[in-house]
């Protein structure tokens, strides 16, 4: 009996063991459900939280003495500053939870599972932060990543780059309009106080500036090949601050078989205890 699984169907599966699509759409739904209801702690969301709440009350978020982002977070996230903190948090860990595991699969497939075993993708749930919205713009057309992978330049920089040479070369005016609401949202930020940047915290896990020589060969070649799973290796080595969470962008770009997976995840460890050591009250 032939089993194989004809060629219309098998691009709606995911993985060898036959779930559909919409199976394991379900999956991912009922997990991020879970991740809101038991996450704990809000050590991050809460700066994006007290943003909210002053841009809603008509003050300038970056009163708020730690908030460091684009407006574009606080715009997007300014809807949940309208609920209970509590209630707040736990939609935003699902919602994270879920965006950050869908935009990993659409950069790396099958190596989700392994990059749930490093604690990059749970810190940053667990703590609010939003690398799960770079992550999903590296995963989207250039048109709607754009916006989002400048929420932390940090991580993000280098794939701002290789989307507006996609959107050059696309040679479609009508993608370059948004590039006038996303400049203008830039300038308003800067104006309003984003320059400052925390580089001596005790969080701050960059390797800067080791990383230069490195992280501007590999930013070079990632912009000439236009690849951005290389663009998230090369950003985290050219910052000079850097969150142990937003390490995890390197992983779609370094996990390509078994063992570069168990060595990143390995490393996600090393950095989650140095971070400890480091700042054990953050």
């Amino acid at each position: 009996m032939n089993t194989a699984v004809p060629v219309k169907q098998s691009k709606l599966l995911l993985f060898r063991n036959g779930l559909s699509t919409r199976h394991w759409l379900m999956v991912l739904l009922g997990a991020s459900v879970a991740v809101g209801v038991t996450a704990q702690y809000s050590g991050d969301f809460s700066t994006f939280y007290r943003a909210g709440q002053a841009l809603l009350a008509g003050t300038n978020p970056y009163s708020v003495s730690d908030y460091f982002n684009p407006l574009t977070v606080v715009v997007l996230l300014a809807p949940l500053a309208l609920l209970p903190f509590e209630i707040a948090y736990r939609i935003h860990a699902g919602i994270a939870f879920a965006l950050y595991c869908f935009a990993l699969w659409r950069l790396s497939g099958r190596m989700l599972f392994a990059m749930l075993l490093a604690p990059f993708v749970w810190l940053t749930v667990y703590y609010g932060n939003l690398e799960y919205m770079v992550m999903l713009g590296a995963a989207l057309p250039a048109v709607a990543g754009i916006w989002l992978v400048t929420v932390k330049p940090q991580i993000g920089l280098i794939i701002f780059v290789i989307m507006l040479f996609e959107m050059w070369r696309a040679r479609r005016a009508r993608q370059l309009w948004v590039l006038i609401p996303f400049a203008a949202m830039l300038v308003l930020s800067f104006a309003l106080g984003m320059g400052r940047t925390p580089i001596a915290e005790a969080w701050n896990l960059s390797i800067w500036p080791l990383g230069l020589i490195p992280g501007a060969v590999l930013a070079v070649w990632a912009i000439v090949k236009r690849d951005r799973k290389l663009g998230l290796v090369a950003a985290p080595l050219l910052s000079p601050y850097l969150t142990p969470y937003s390490w995890g962008a390197i992983m779609p770009g370094t996990m390509r078989g078994k063992r570069s997976a168990v060595a990143i995840i390995v490393l996600g460890w090393v950095i989650l205890l140095i971070w400890r050591l480091r700042a054990p009250v953050y």
